[in-house]
């Protein structure tokens, strides 16, 4: 009783598509919205660490360095919210979709888009 309640337990439920490559379509989501909330906090930490290396002086003047750092700093953040939300969001296996697709199709294996012929074929 107790190995069937956690057989049962682990088992998930199978969410049937509504549409060919919905998977790859809520991975891109994914990585749009890990991309988006990682955003601020990439121009936090990048004007953090600017100001922390240009501010060692002794008294600096900090709305200058404030105003020279964030431009960079935005940049920065830019950079480091897409490295998370391709590496952490999801983004990796949308690349990798994305590459096998374009192979496969540069090889004449199958269509760009097979959808329609494989609907046509059942």
């Amino acid at each position: 009783m107790g190995t069937d309640g956690l057989i049962d337990g682990l088992k998930q439920e199978l969410k049937e598509q509504s549409r060919p490559n919905q998977v790859i379509w809520n991975s891109l989501q994914s990585v749009i919205w890990t991309t988006a909330f990682s955003y601020p906090l990439g121009v936090i930490l990048g004007t953090s660490f600017s100001l922390l290396e240009k501010g060692s002086v002794k008294n600096p003047d900090w709305l200058h360095l404030f105003s020279s750092a964030l431009p960079n700093s935005l940049l920065v953040g830019l950079f480091w919210s897409l490295y998370f939300g391709i590496l952490l969001g999801g983004g990796l296996a949308c690349i990798q979709h994305f590459c096998l697709r374009f192979v496969l199709w540069q090889s004449g294996t199958i269509p760009w888009n097979p959808y329609p012929v494989l609907i046509l074929k059942k």
